[in-house]
Formats: structure tokens, C-alpha cells, sequence
């Protein structure tokens, strides 16, 4: 541990002769301490004459033990990490030589100095720790220390070894690993390969009935010393013995670590759940169908969720565009009662748990400081817009960029000095947003959404009213058993897609309406629309190859009915973003005109009253539509003012559905087919796929 240089890198190295009884060393003078930990985690130090004899005494079970570098090498900094840890006790194992004998005094006068008491702990026969473990051999060796050592703590041969109580290690199925010891149980979560100078993870240590949950740095010292506090009060042990079972954790997690660096992976939270054969089986026959959308929708009915075609198929494609490496993000705008948290749930419920980060609320710092890969091909659901009003910024970056970083100063527990450290959260992360107001978020934020709105008809009120009804038979009962086995598939279903390139190789003789500034950003969804589109379809077309500069990518091709499929929900859908009315004030403008169609011109006055009676909206929803209206000029207020009658005047003479029309201008599949048509007529030998294209696009 290098303390004056803690940037430094390597600042000391040790190795022993296999020929020679030397110990060799780096030339100049000693700096850093090997496994300074140990003067953190407990208030008794054991201090050998070399690193091989500090490793012995650890093979044995000893954790809180480190070395001096020979009879000379107990330097400032042993000194200072005595007095900053405030350990009462050293325990000196040198040499029972000549050489040992006199640095057993030196170094103990120089400790007591310091206040710290010290005994000398030498073994008979001039032996070192390393010596007497080989002649020994383990199991005496331990049952030798754990007598003859004077430990405060003793540690017996049963605890010593290593092998009476070897952790065992398993996935656990949501992610993470379980390691259970023969106390107790930790189920670990977030730990990465990178980052060698933090141990952060969440922690749930698990026995006794107890529970204990925790997210904390490991190497931490405030931490690590909280823990064994509060796992001391929580399972009535001593903290001794818990310092050493938490050491015991550490060093099974680093191991776990420098296996999955030497595996190439990031993260023990990987999110692979292994399926069995059959349902993989049944989730790959669906992957596989020709009309694989309509029966993702028919499942969407089977586990209770009618109607709202267009809003579930942007919805469900939305969420499968966290494989992309820009997805989209959905806002879900509607009344109140009109169902958006039911779409939002149904979406969520065909997202596989380990790849869903549902939340109620956000705090402004909240995204900031997550796991770096936390949210990587992820959906992140909010319920509420309301929830998210404070991170509104970091959700705005997050969705254009893909990414978020922050530099954030914290105090070093080493050496209590400030310092600068760099969180960055990666995406691809779809994020899903709902809402009853028509001005939710700022608009920065709201056009980086796809918009959606809920069907407010009376004809899916009754679809809805009746499912409700049908809930309570028998029929509803079965109905809602079999739905745990729909969305299971379909969670399986969305576990075997894998993140892809997506080739659009009719991207070229695309068109998009270029009349506003909005279109620059507006038509990135479309192409992302069509991409996400090809990629539900990967298990049904080849996946290609192609390398370059020694770089491979596999990717997928888009198909013309991809493009087909993708105008029309455009058209229906992406027109809103353009759209300076919210869905629900929109509709509401469509009622006004239809109240006023048939009155003469000068007598189209009406109230917030005959609003109500004409739609059946509650009066909350009036006002913060009609609102909207009157702010953008499309009603003006005719008369009236606070505490007196007001009647409203409508100045709208357009067409109310005109935010179906912002995207008339997409290219004509069939037109670009015919185009494709013309140009192979010299290729005969591709005519019979095109002809297949043509169907399949005139079939949709």
C-alpha cells in the first residue's frame, strides 16, 4: 500500500531464490506495505520477517497479519498505519536467531513508542513461520499456531482450516452469486472485473432467520467496520469472528474476480438464466412463426390486456430496442383512469426480471451513481413522470447519449485527503415513462420520446368491462394460471434475442418529411422503428458476417415488409411528437369541434359545463386541457373571470386530425419494389425472391 505516492503503481516487489535461502527485493529503499488491510480490520497486527512467512500464517487462517521486509524493513510506513489504524497490539514472529533477536528489540522499542503494545511471538528452535509449517506440515502447523500463539482471539484448527469450511459458490437465478459459508449466507450483487481499487457490491448476508442488506465498498474501512458493527448486533457475535468471516468473503470475491477478468467478463450480474429445453424450445417454435407480432399480441390478450394495438406494438417494440445501441424511449400520455399503468405493466411483464429496473421514483443523483453496466440492454421503467421530475436531466442525457458520466470528490479512508473520482453508467437502456399531464417533463426532454396515448373510446371501455366481469368466473380464474405461462414464454421469448447490427440496405431510398427542424432528431426513431422491427425477426433470417481492419460484426437485414410495418405505425404514432398538443388534448379539441359543428358562426360560445356534459370528462380534466388550448390559441376566453361564469370561444377552423398527417410523405414499399424489380430484370436469378418480397409486403 503505498502511502506518499498513492498513484504510483508497483512500488515493491518480493521473490525468493529457489536455489539460495535469499529473499529478493527491488533495489533502493522499502516503500508500501504488503496486505495493509490487515491494520484496518482489527486492533491486533502480526508482523512476520518476510512475505512468505506473512502468506503461511494466513494459509492457516490468520488474517490480520502482514510482514516487515527482514531484520531492517520495518519502515515509516508499518509506523504510520499503526498509529492511523489505532492498533493496540503487535505480534512479532522473526527469526529465534542472533539477527531475529536483535530486531525483535529495535522494532519493539520503536513500537511502544508509538503506545502499541508488543510480544514477541517466536517459536522454540529458531524456526520462521515458513520453516515450521514444512516440517510440520498443515494440519499440525495449525493446531500449533492456534495453541501456542498468544492471539487475544485465538483461532482454533477448526476455524483455520480452510477446507472444514470451503464457501459454496452458485449463480443465483436473478443474477449475482450466492456464497454460502457454514454460518451464514451472502448473495452477492454488481461485482465487476474492473475497478481493482473498489469492492463494491450489494450485499445480503442471510442466517439465524436473519436478514441483513447492504450496499457498500468492501475495501472500504467506514464500510467494512459498519458491517461487522451491525452484523455483530444483528447475529449477537463477536466482531473478531466476524472480521474474519467478512475477510473470508473478500478474498472468495477476488477470487471470483480474477475469474471473470480472465474470462473477459464484466460482471458476476450478467443476467443469463438458464432456460429449459422445453420452454426454450416452445420460445424458439414462436420466434420462428411467419405472423410472430400478431401472436406476441394475441399473448398480450391471453395475460389480460385488451385492445390498444398500435400503443402495445410500439410499446413491445420499444422494449426490444434496448439491443440496439440507440433505442427508444416511450412516454405514455393519457387521463387519468384511462390505463396507461396497465400498458406500462403489460409491457414490463414480458421484459425478463433480470432485464428490467422498475422504479417508483428517481432522485436528481440517482442514475449518476449505479453500476457501470447496470443498465446495459436493460428497460428502465418509471411509474409516474411525477417520479422522475428530479433526474429529468439525467434521464434527457441518458436518452440521447447512451451514456452518463460524473466527477464527484470523496474523502480517501486511507488518507483522509479529498479526492476525485469518475462514475460513468452505460446504456443501451430503453426508458419508459407515463403520465396524465399534457406539459410532463420539459419539452427538451419530452421530444427525445416516442409518444403514445391510451384508446379512450367508449367501445375499449366496454372491451375493458367486460374482461373485468370475465375475471370472476371460473373461465377468468383458469384464464389468469395460464397467463403466468404466456409471459414466462414470452420472457424467454426476449432471452434468446441477442443485441445485433441491423443492415437497412433500402435506408438510401428512405424519405421522411424535411419541413421542420424537429425531423433531424424525429427521423432517427423511424429508422429505429424499422430496425427493431427486422430484429424480433432475427431467428427467421441469416445472420451475416462481416469484417474489416480485423473487426467482425454479425448482423441481420431489413426486409421491405419491416418498412411496410413501420409506415404504419409511424404514421399513427410518431405524427404526435410533432404534434404541439398532448394525445388527450388533442381529443379533447376533436370534441369541441364536434359540439360546435352545427352552431352559427358568432354563437359558438360554451363553458367548462357543457365541456363536461358533451364528453363525460371529470372537471380536473377539463381544465388542464382546455388550458392547454387557450395557452396555444386554439380557444380564447370569451368572458367571464375568477368566481364568475366563463365561456370559452373556439378559434380553431382546421382539420382536428391533422397530427395523423405530419407524416404523409414515407416512401411507397410497393413503389420501391417496383424501382427494385426494374433493376434486377437482369438478374433473373434473383426475380423468384423478389416475388417473394412483393407478397410478403402485399400480405401485411
Amino acid at each position: 500500500m503505498p502511502l506518499t505516492l498513492p498513484d504510483a503503481g508497483v512500488v515493491g516487489f518480493y521473490g525468493r531464490h529457489v536455489k539460495r535461502d535469499q529473499h529478493l527485493y527491488l533495489p533502493g529503499p522499502r516503500r508500501g506495505v504488503f496486505h495493509w488491510q490487515a491494520f484496518k480490520g482489527s486492533e491486533e497486527v502480526i508482523l512476520t520477517e518476510s512475505v512468505l512467512d506473512a502468506l503461511t500464517l494466513w494459509r492457516a487462517g490468520l488474517r490480520n497479519v502482514s510482514c516487515i521486509y527482514g531484520t531492517q524493513g520495518f519502515t515509516e510506513d508499518h509506523a504510520e498505519l499503526l498509529e492511523r489504524f489505532r492498533v493496540k497490539r503487535v505480534l512479532l514472529w522473526l527469526d529465534n536467531d542472533e539477527a531475529g533477536n536483535q530486531a525483535t528489540q529495535v522494532i519493539a522499542e520503536r513500537i511502544q513508542k508509538l503506545g502499541i503494545d508488543v510480544v514477541d511471538a517466536r517459536v522454540e528452535g529458531g524456526k520462521d513461520p515458513n520453516e515450521l509449517f514444512l516440517s510440520l506440515g498443515s494440519e499440525a502447523f495449525q493446531k500449533h499456531v492456534a495453541s501456542s500463539l498468544p492471539l487475544t482471539v485465538k483461532t482454533t484448527a477448526k476455524e483455520s482450516n480452510q477446507g472444514s469450511d470451503e464457501p459454496r459458490v452458485t449463480h443465483e437465478p436473478g443474477g449475482g452469486r450466492l456464497i454460502a459459508f457454514a454460518e451464514r449466507t451472502y448473495r452477492v450483487r454488481g461485482l465487476t472485473a474492473n475497478g481493482l481499487d473498489r469492492l463494491r457490491v450489494n450485499l445480503r448476508v442471510e442466517g439465524s432467520g436473519r436478514v441483513h442488506l447492504d450496499t457498500l465498498d468492501l475495501y472500504g474501512h467506514r464500510a467494512r467496520s459498519g458491517l461487522i458493527k451491525e452484523l455483530a448486533r444483528l447475529f449477537g457475535e463477536d466482531e473478531e469472528a466476524l472480521s474474519r468471516a467478512v475477510a473470508e468473503l473478500i478474498e472468495t470475491l477476488e477470487g471470483i474476480r480474477l475469474e471473470l477478468a480472465q474470462h473477459g467478463e464484466d460482471d458476476i450480474d450478467t443476467g443469463r438464466i438458464e432456460i429449459p429445453d422445453r420452454e426454450r424450445e416452445d420460445a424458439l417454435r414462436l420466434l420462428r412463426k411467419p405472423d410472430l407480432l400478431a401472436r406476441i399480441l394475441g399473448d398480450f390478450e391471453q395475460a389480460g390486456f385488451v385492445g390498444e394495438t398500435t400503443a402495445l406494438t410500439v410499446g413491445y417494440l420499444g422494449t426490444l430496442s434496448r439491443f440496439l445501441d440507440e433505442p427508444l424511449g416511450l412516454l405514455i400520455v393519457s387521463r387519468s383512469g384511462a390505463g396507461k399503468s396497465c400498458l406500462e405493466d403489460a409491457l414490463c411483464d414480458f421484459v425478463p426480471e433480470e432485464q428490467l429496473a422498475k422504479y417508483t421514483r428517481l432522485t436528481g443523483q440517482a442514475l449518476f451513481y449505479k453500476e457501470e453496466d447496470s443498465l446495459a440492454h436493460k428497460v428502465m421503467a418509471i411509474d409516474e413522470e411525477q417520479g422522475a421530475e428530479d433526474a429529468g436531466y439525467s434521464i434527457r442525457t441518458l436518452q440521447s447519449a447512451q451514456v452518463l458520466t460524473i466527477a464527484a470528490t470523496r474523502t480517501d479512508p486511507q488518507t483522509g485527503k479529498l479526492r476525485t473520482e469518475e462514475y460513468r453508467i452505460h446504456g443501451p437502456v430503453f426508458i419508459l415513462l407515463t403520465t396524465t399531464s399534457p406539459e410532463a417533463l420539459d419539452f427538451e426532454t419530452r421530444n427525445r420520446f416516442v409518444q403514445v396515448g391510451i384508446d379512450e373510446s367508449a367501445e375499449q371501455t366496454r372491451r375493458i368491462l367486460r374482461l373485468q366481469r370475465e375475471a370472476d368466473t371460473l373461465e377468468g380464474i383458469l384464464g389468469r394460471e395460464a397467463a403466468s405461462a404466456v409471459r414466462r414464454r414470452q420472457q424467454n421469448l426476449q432471452r434468446l434475442l441477442r443485441p445485433l447490427k441491423v443492415v437497412n440496405q433500402y435506408a438510401p431510398q428512405l424519405s421522411y418529411p424535411d419541413e421542420r427542424l424537429q425531423m433531424r432528431r424525429e427521423q432517427k426513431k423511424y429508422l429505429t422503428l424499422i430496425k427493431t422491427i427486422a430484429l424480433l425477426h432475427q431467428h427467421q433470417r441469416e445472420i451475416k458476417r462481416a469484417s474489416r481492419h480485423g473487426i467482425e460484426v454479425e448482423y441481420v437485414e431489413v426486409e421491405p415488409r419491416d418498412i411496410t410495418l413501420a409506415n404504419r405505425l409511424a404514421c399513427e404514432v410518431l405524427g404526435r411528437g410533432l404534434d404541439e398538443l398532448a394525445h388527450p388534448t388533442r381529443q379533447l379539441l376533436k370534441h369541441l369541434v364536434e359540439m360546435t359543428r352545427d352552431t352559427r358562426p358568432g354563437k359558438c360560445c360554451f363553458t367548462r359545463g357543457d365541456v363536461r356534459a358533451y364528453t363525460g370528462w371529470s372537471d380536473w380534466q377539463v381544465r388542464v386541457h382546455l388550458g392547454q388550448l387557450v395557452e396555444l390559441e386554439y380557444v380564447v376566453l370569451a368572458a367571464g373571470k375568477n368566481g364568475r361564469r366563463m365561456s370559452y370561444e373556439l378559434l380553431f377552423d382546421g382539420d382536428p386530425d391533422e397530427d395523423r398527417r405530419y407524416l404523409a410523405g414515407l416512401v411507397d414499399v410497393e413503389a420501391l419494389l417496383e424501382k427494385q424489380r426494374k433493376t434486377m430484370n437482369a438478374r433473373p436469378r434473383n426475380s423468384k425472391r423478389l416475388q417473394d418480397l412483393v407478397a410478403e409486403n402485399a400480405s401485411l
